[in-house]
């Protein structure tokens, strides 16, 4: 089966999780991190998620690259993934590749910097991400640049 209908499979669980309201992060967890996973090409050679490759598609902070210590950290948490996916109108699998595409990005941390991201924002996305008014209105960086976190790109 080729990673490209392993990924709509993928889509298609959760889009019925999302048809059916279901707001628990912990049920769509695997579900999207390996979505994306197929969706990037970061899969081994047995169709699982590779966290050397996920470790090449992520962007890094400066600090984790001089970093003995690091982590693997959900850019936008997931909870608040959910949040965008349960908020699409009568969504299409398109609609669940955008998000997963657009929000579904992994970053790699020092522990001290995952700390400081979980401690400041309790896993959630600041208001102004959710603000249409605000220059980080659904800024997927948000946290990072408001908590002065230098990624490199």
């Amino acid at each position: 089966m080729s990673y490209a209908v392993k990924a709509e499979a993928l889509a298609k669980a959760i889009l019925v999780l999302v048809d059916g309201g279901v707001d628990d992060s912990h049920c769509y967890r695997n579900l999207v991190d390996n979505l994306y996973a197929y969706r990037v090409g970061a899969v081994n050679g047995t169709g699982k998620w590779d966290t050397r490759k996920i470790k090449d598609q992520c962007q890094w902070t400066i600090s984790a690259r001089n970093s003995d210590k690091v982590e693997k950290e959900h850019v936008v948490p997931m909870a608040e993934v959910v949040r965008i996916l349960l908020s699409l109108t009568n969504p299409h699998i398109s609609d669940i590749y955008d998000v997963i595409d657009k929000y579904c990005v992994y970053c790699i941390v020092t522990p001290k910097e995952h700390s400081i991201l979980n401690v400041k924002y309790q896993r959630k996305m600041p208001s102004e991400f959710w603000d249409s008014n605000s220059e980080y209105y659904m800024d997927a960086w948000v946290r990072y640049k408001l908590s002065g976190l230098e990624i490199m790109f």
